[in-house]
């Protein structure tokens, strides 16, 4: 699987799993799940090309239902649509505390904390890779102002989003962060 820059997972890898970090370009589409039969081809072309690692990307049949469980139910809501935590886990038949608790065990982080970071991310993604105004991007994000969802992205990345909009090679990024 794949994730996008500022983003990570906490997903079990086996013994026989490698992680690699590489730079897609931001229109490249890549199947959701995939298998690598020679990664060290893969390796080699995202340094000489980024457009040829799809070429290397086997894709692969998703057997289950990726959500398959409340916590990732509510993690998938989180992302997608305002809730109040409280009227969601009334519907799913939990106690609040429950899903708070159960929600940090599996993910780490708080429902709030969580959908805060990945709206941040989102901004980071538009501020790096974008060309709207820093006022745009917050209000296409969903924060209440510029202001803060810059102190937000000041939070999650120690930079402020005009630096980030400032670096402008992967190198750069790499360096400051």
């Amino acid at each position: 699987m794949y994730h996008s820059a500022f983003e990570a997972h906490r997903n079990f890898i086996g013994s026989e799993c490698a992680i690699i970090n590489i730079d897609v370009p931001q229109h490249l589409s890549l199947p959701a799940v995939f298998k690598i039969n020679r990664p060290d081809e893969l390796l080699k072309a995202a340094a000489n090309d980024g457009e040829a690692i799809a070429r290397h990307l086997i894709p692969s049949e998703i057997k289950q239902q990726l959500i398959t469980d409340w916590p990732d139910l509510l993690a998938h809501d989180l992302l997608n649509a305002p809730i109040h935590l409280g009227d969601w886990a009334e519907k799913a038949g939990l106690r609040l505390e429950t899903v708070s608790r159960g929600f940090r065990r599996v993910y780490g982080t708080t429902p709030a904390r969580y959908r805060r970071e990945a709206q941040t991310r989102s901004a980071l993604r538009i501020i790096l890779n974008g060309h709207e105004s820093l006022a745009d991007i917050a209000y296409l994000t969903g924060f209440s102002d510029q202001a803060h969802m810059s102190r937000a992205v000041t939070a999650l990345t120690g930079r402020t989003p005009g630096k980030w909009r400032k670096i402008k090679t992967v190198q750069d990024r790499l360096s400051a962060a």
